[in-house]
């Protein structure tokens, strides 16, 4: 408590490396603490942080719960709209965490009591390290910044989910003495990219706020000239932008075609096509090329680099490619992010791990997730296969045509599918 009266003694006080400090000491001592003081002071306590009259450690100690409202509460009331940005993280004398201001009070499993976010409402606090994997939170450019306002002024998260119904078939790179393959493109690229255009259009004639396509329909070529013409179309003011894309995943070689290390990457992009953030698969999926045949597994290149958050005014967005989501180390980092948004590319024969996983989610952190989901090469798409859905529920909404809109009011807890 020392350290954190000393940072509150600072002029101006240092709000920021106070909760993360206090945050953390919440985890580790929260049943003691709710035992002696239940936060029910905190209103008293802020005020004496707005007349300059910062606590004693034997007060923190005292009414410790109490206090981390009355700090949460004003480092938000003392920053700016849109100054959720932070460009490094805050050190709180051990570790270096991103403090990153909430629009809205949380919500999940989280928030409730017995959980040290009831007390934090106002903020995420993020270790800039979980499961051993490097956190970034991303800058938010003006313009996108200033378009997620917008869906928070309207009080709904408007998406469309797409996937592809074009015919075009994918083709693949096989390694056969290791049983590797990777993705190179498709039989008929300009098709595919005409196909992903056709999809904007949609969404512009929507006005969506958002637009996400499957994993693995993209190459890098489609990838450029999509974000391409995002740009052109900014230059001529074409109406009703998506101010946010995900655009699927594609496989990259990272190597030589000696070495077949690839990545499977997932990008969200600007209505203007710059790159707000990506993701890095790292699960492998197992695929047969022929249904009697051996297992075939993704040629993914051990990934190190960091997982991505964009802090919007609409709330916190992460990424995960499909297997990610219920597999391996990012399925173990996602239960500790507290998102508020997480977009989901997948291309899968089912979908039960994924809703397993995004229930799970949304029961512990109030966390929206959206899945575009792409049939596997070679199996039929349509009505009879999974499309992928939305979930802000116990239940999830699925889609049904090959560009769903769905409408999601941000403070409610059911979906409600409008089109």
């Amino acid at each position: 408590m020392n350290r954190i009266a000393r940072y509150l003694q600072h002029d101006p006080p240092a709000l920021g490396p106070a909760l993360a400090r206090f945050r953390e000491l919440a985890r580790l001592r929260l049943d003691e603490w709710e035992l002696r003081d239940g936060g029910t002071l905190s209103d008293g306590f802020a005020q004496r942080l707005q007349d300059d009259l910062p606590p004693t450690a034997a007060e923190l100690e005292a009414a410790p719960l109490s206090w981390l409202k009355a700090i949460d509460r004003e480092l938000f009331d003392t920053t700016a709209p849109g100054a959720n940005t932070p460009g490094t993280p805050v050190f709180d004398g051990d570790d270096k965490h991103w403090v990153v201001r909430r629009v809205r009070p949380g919500t999940g499993f989280n928030s409730r009591k017995c959980k040290p976010g009831y007390y934090t409402p106002w903020h995420h606090v993020l270790s800039a390290c979980i499961e051993g994997i490097p956190t970034q939170v991303r800058s938010v450019p003006h313009d996108t910044a200033r378009a997620c306002a917008k869906i928070v002024g309207k009080n709904a998260f408007k998406v469309a989910i797409a996937r592809f119904e074009d015919g075009v078939v994918e083709t693949f790179s096989q390694f056969e003495d290791i049983n590797l393959f990777r993705m190179e493109g498709f039989d008929t690229p300009l098709t595919r990219l005409q196909s992903a255009l056709d999809a904007l259009t949609k969404a512009c004639v929507e006005a969506v706020d958002c637009l996400i396509f499957p994993e693995l329909t993209f190459t890098p070529d489609i990838a450029r000239s999509f974000a391409e013409h995002l740009l052109d179309s900014t230059l001529k003011s074409v109406p009703n932008l998506p101010p946010l894309v995900v655009l699927g995943s594609y496989h990259e070689a990272t190597r030589t075609i000696e070495r077949p290390d690839t990545r499977n990457r997932a990008l969200l992009l600007a209505r203007d096509g710059s790159q707000l953030m990506c993701f890095d698969k790292r699960s492998k999926v197992l695929f047969k090329f022929e249904p009697d045949g051996p297992d075939w597994a993704e040629a993914l290149a051990p990934c190190e680099t960091p997982y991505e958050l964009l802090p919007l005014d609409a709330g916190l967005v992460g990424l995960a490619i499909c297997k990610d989501l219920f597999d391996g180390s990012i399925s173990d980092l996602l239960r500790k992010l507290d998102l508020d948004w997480l977009f989901v590319p997948s291309m899968s024969d089912k979908l039960t791990q994924h809703e397993g996983k995004t229930k799970q989610l949304h029961n512990q952190s109030g966390t929206v997730s959206i899945v575009a989901n792409q049939a596997m090469p070679g199996k039929a798409s349509g009505k009879s296969y999974p499309c992928g859905y939305v979930q802000q529920g116990l239940m999830p909404e699925p889609c049904t045509n090959p560009i769903t809109i769905v409408t999601i009011p941000l403070a409610a807890h059911r979906l409600r599918i409008v089109k």
